[in-house]
């Protein structure tokens, strides 16, 4: 009750996740994914649980609970991954503690958020064999002969440029398109991964 008095609004776990998605959750990167992941607690806990009676031992069954996931929830499939448990679970329930103690909760039972994250295996990092690496230096070479014809075009339209003209810058362009094509198709970490999505 003192919790509750502080906090001048309930501590169910689904009235929190409620103002918190309508106060930042919904304008997240991911509200989709900030969505379900708000929702697997709840139905996890139960809509009426109070942050109150989730101690350290709650905190750490739910942990136990969600590594027992298979990716996209296919039983065949491997388990979700550190990072994934992390992400989806441990840390959006300590948001749903950070934000409800924000709005004047003292949450004397708070779980160690630091003995409940899991260990995330570090960054592989691949080495390109020296076809790679000489191919990969060829195409850089290109694009920086193509952006140099780019900005002679540049200058040459600001003096007017005729349909020949024209007709070679379109040709530039068009190569250098594929130039980088074939670089990001050599050196697939140049794209922008995605992290796994969550279950």
């Amino acid at each position: 009750m003192k919790a509750m008095a502080k906090a001048r609004a309930s501590l169910a776990i689904n009235d929190v996740a409620a103002r918190l998605w309508e106060q930042s959750g919904k304008h997240d990167a991911a509200p989709d994914a900030t969505s379900q992941n708000l929702a697997r607690l709840i139905e996890y806990f139960g809509k009426v649980t109070p942050l109150t009676d989730i101690d350290h031992a709650c905190a750490m069954r739910m942990v136990a609970w969600r590594r027992g996931h298979h990716r996209k929830g296919r039983k065949k499939a491997p388990l979700i991954a550190s990072a994934t448990v992390n992400r989806s679970t441990t840390q959006v329930l300590q948001r749903l503690f950070t934000f409800a103690k924000a709005e004047g909760a003292v949450l004397e039972n708070e779980p160690k958020w630091g003995e409940l994250i899991l260990k995330e295996p570090p960054e592989r990092v691949r080495e390109l064999h020296d076809h790679e690496a000489t191919r990969l230096d060829d195409r850089r070479h290109v694009m920086e002969h193509l952006d140099a014809c780019v900005a002679v075009e540049h200058w040459h339209t600001a003096v007017g440029l005729g349909a020949a003209d024209l007709e070679s810058r379109d040709r530039h362009r068009g190569a250098r398109r594929i130039a980088e094509r074939d670089v990001i198709e050599l050196h697939p970490t140049n794209r922008m991964d995605q992290v796994e999505r969550t279950r």
